[in-house]
């Protein structure tokens, strides 16, 4: 493929998530959220943002490299999301996550897969997200 489908692929694929994020939240908001999932789903936001935080500070002094406390990091973010039952893809999101820092290289090297890692930023959307539910 060259690089303009690829460019035109990667488009779409952004607006698809960005229009499914946008639909997701809505049907989110209007569920009604007990007191103790919203304590659970504020455990996944503050797992979330401080495994975000982990992770930058670690690819800006260690690029790229297996780490397993991301792992766990992120593993844990997991655990979180299914106890909170967020749903929602979120937790397919922070398994991939999760995996990816026990092999980054691996993961680097068949681009098709690093389809299936969600950037940090995207993680950061979807706090923000979680944090419009606990605002209702």
């Amino acid at each position: 493929m060259d690089i303009t489908g690829k460019s035109i692929l990667i488009t779409s694929f952004t607006t698809f998530i960005e229009t499914l994020t946008k639909k997701l939240t809505e049907k989110l908001l209007e569920k009604e959220i007990y007191p103790e999932q919203r304590e659970k789903i504020c455990e996944v936001i503050i797992a979330i943002k401080s495994a975000n935080e982990a992770t930058r500070k670690f690819i800006k002094s260690d690029g790229y490299k297996p780490n397993t406390d991301l792992t766990i990091l992120w593993r844990d973010c997991l655990r979180k999301a299914v106890v909170a039952n967020v749903n929602e893809g979120l937790e397919d999101y922070l398994y991939h996550k999760a995996d990816f820092w026990g092999n980054p290289q691996q993961w680097l090297d068949n681009p098709s897969a690093m389809e299936l890692v969600p950037k940090l930023k995207d993680l950061n959307n979807k706090c923000d997200m979680l944090l419009q539910i606990l605002k209702k």
